[in-house]
């Protein structure tokens, strides 16, 4: 499940996995969820994200913004995952019931990532987008939706951060 069409949605993270974690976070998709830009806040009305990822699963890019250390830090997409953002084919979905979130209509499934990842709970519109997703350990929602162009800045790493590679394991 992607969004079928270029969308931004902003969230309220309810339930962070440490204290002190992001309040809001921005994630904004288009051609069909292959490019990803994501924008964590540390306060719901802060206007500049600590930090980000974009993803480009056309080039296998991941990069992670870390913007006090005016870095960026990027590795191959493969096998990156977005658990409560993104959706993959290789997660189980069992559909349970519907609600509105955000002024939209949309579908609660019980998710089963491949591997080891925690179980979780998306609420996804008929058109693949995200508006809810809750775990054990978080727990987003959305407050605003809206679709239309996201422009292609948004998935170039911004001038002044440094680029380096990520550490091979």
């Amino acid at each position: 499940m992607a969004p079928t069409r270029d969308v931004t949605v902003t969230f309220h993270v309810v339930r962070a996995p440490t204290a002190g974690g992001p309040r809001k976070t921005v994630v904004r998709q288009t051609e069909a969820g292959l490019k990803l830009r994501v924008d964590s806040y540390i306060f719901d009305d802060a206007k500049t994200a600590y930090e980000g990822m974009i993803v480009d699963r056309m080039a296998n890019r991941a990069t992670i913004l870390v913007f006090a250390n005016e870095l960026a830090v990027e590795a191959p997409a493969a096998g990156v995952t977005l658990p409560g953002v993104t959706m993959t084919p290789d997660m189980g979905f069992r559909r349970r019931g519907a609600r509105t979130v955000a002024g939209l209509s949309c579908t609660d499934w019980d998710v089963v990532p491949a591997g080891s990842a925690e179980p979780w709970t998306a609420c996804v519109t008929a058109d693949g987008v995200v508006l809810r997703a809750a775990s054990a350990t978080r727990e987003i929602e959305a407050t605003a939706v809206a679709y239309g162009a996201v422009p292609g800045s948004m998935f170039e790493v911004p001038a002044g951060l440094k680029r380096v590679a990520a550490e091979r394991k």
